[in-house]
């Protein structure tokens, strides 16, 4: 069953204190409840009917966990499984979900140039020495790639190089350069060039 906003609106008014609860929040706690189902199912009575519907309510062991992950109070925990358990109950888990998003882009995305993998520097923000720019770079150039993945494979992906204004300096996945000087990103990056048109994950 998927729930509606306005469904959930409707939870929240009559359950003000599950207004503090982020997004973020919800999610995990969904995300960990789709992992666990086959536990909570395991410890219902066998006469009850866990292929389709849901139990009423999550096991103490595993609710006190959840709510140490998620920073929810058991309480509210409550009231979220009830609001979501039947959702929870027929979702993908979250490798499905990933795999499903990367077959989307796959079989839709590609032929209008949008790829799953976007290959972008680590900052929208030039990081030349003595560089007085306080805007972002927005002067670029797109290539296209090879990604080998980790969790898709290899993949058709985007290159978006990035040019300040200051001195020209430009910024790639890797590294920023001018005419006279290369400088490596601080951070590990998230992709490794190997040559030209072929680029790893890290």
């Amino acid at each position: 069953m998927s729930l509606t906003f306005a469904q959930i609106a409707n939870v929240i008014g009559r359950i003000p204190q599950l207004s503090h609860v982020s997004l973020m929040q919800v999610v995990m706690f969904m995300d960990c409840c789709i992992e666990l189902r086959d536990d909570f199912a395991l410890v219902q009575p066998a006469k009850r009917n866990t292929i389709d519907e849901a139990p009423p309510t999550i096991p103490r062991p595993h609710i006190r966990w959840l709510s140490t992950v998620t920073r929810i109070t058991i309480e509210n925990l409550e009231y979220l499984w009830l609001l979501l358990k039947d959702s929870i109950w027929v979702m993908p888990r979250s490798w499905e979900r990933q795999q499903d998003l990367a077959s989307m882009f796959e079989e839709t995305g590609w032929e209008l140039k949008l790829p799953l993998v976007s290959i972008y520097p680590p900052a929208r923000v030039c990081d030349s020495d003595g560089c007085q720019k306080k805007s972002e770079m927005r002067t670029q150039t797109i290539g296209e790639a090879v990604a080998f993945t980790m969790d898709f494979g290899v993949q058709y992906a985007k290159v978006v190089n990035l040019t300040c204004e200051c001195e020209f300096s430009r910024s790639k996945c890797c590294h920023s350069f001018n005419a006279s000087t290369r400088k490596y990103h601080k951070q590990i990056p998230e992709w490794i060039q190997v040559d030209e048109h072929h680029y790893v994950e890290t």
